[in-house]
């Protein structure tokens, strides 16, 4: 998530006012924690950040992330 937003020139700002427009409401300070691993996203939360992003819901999950965990939003 953090690449995504530092590849789109987005401050947490920008990217929780993006969030918003998509229809989140969201603080720079949520968007912290999701990146810090300290709050846990809805399915729904993922869709609408990765509206923002301008990505797929599966776009969003980095490499890093253990395959059962990707094949499952693939299923979203």
């Amino acid at each position: 998530m953090i690449a995504l937003r530092y590849r789109r020139g987005l401050s947490q700002e920008q990217l929780a006012v993006a969030c918003q427009l998509k229809g989140w409401d969201v603080s720079r300070g949520v968007i912290a924690r999701i990146e810090g691993g300290v709050r846990w996203m809805a399915d729904f939360e993922l869709l609408k950040l990765a509206a923002a992003l301008g990505v797929s819901g599966t776009g969003v999950v980095s490499a890093e992330c253990p395959a059962v965990f990707q094949e499952a939003l693939i299923r979203v």
